[in-house]
């Protein structure tokens, strides 16, 4: 018997949402390393695995998160957080890609590895989604936005915090 599932990890469009809800995290710090966005987006996707990441201790309060959105588990046995991560890749650089064409990101940074969103407005139907889950969410949102305020290298920074890349041989 064969089984299809659906999965919003590796799908594009669901990908360019998530990418778009991250436009106003990141409008705080301004710019982000694409690394860091895609980190940020897979937190986004499975809120049950914030549980996992090591956060500065005046965040610990975000911890009762991992609890509040275990329902957001996918159906099923999950792989590993980090092959998940590895595998969201193709779909989030496409998405980023894809945003950057559209002018919701800046080229000139995209093309040294950096994301900051332009001045350019989506559609209001578009914004008034992003804007109404943005705000159902506001608590992983505000983890998020916190998150997004890390240094992504080295030891202590977002890839160590996350466990999601490997951050030993960081140039820093």
């Amino acid at each position: 018997m064969i089984q299809l599932s659906f999965e919003p990890a590796y799908d594009a469009y669901c990908t360019i949402f998530r990418l778009m809800r991250m436009r106003a995290v990141i409008r705080r710090v301004e710019r982000v390393p694409l690394l860091q966005l895609r980190i940020l987006d897979f937190y986004l996707q499975f809120p049950c695995f914030i549980g996992t990441i090591r956060l500065k201790p005046e965040q610990m309060k975000f911890k009762k998160l991992a609890k509040e959105y275990s329902g957001t588990r996918p159906y099923g046995r999950l792989s590993d957080k980090r092959v998940m991560f590895d595998r969201m890749r193709t779909c989030q650089e496409a998405a980023a890609h894809t945003l950057v064409a559209k002018g919701y990101f800046e080229r000139a940074d995209f093309e040294v590895g950096q994301m900051r969103p332009s001045s350019q407005h989506a559609p209001l139907q578009l914004t008034a989604r992003v804007d109404e889950i943005n705000e159902e969410e506001r608590d992983l949102i505000e983890l998020l936005e916190q998150i997004a305020t890390y240094r992504l290298d080295g030891d202590g920074g977002l890839k160590d915090r996350s466990g999601l890349a490997e951050f030993r041989y960081d140039a820093i």
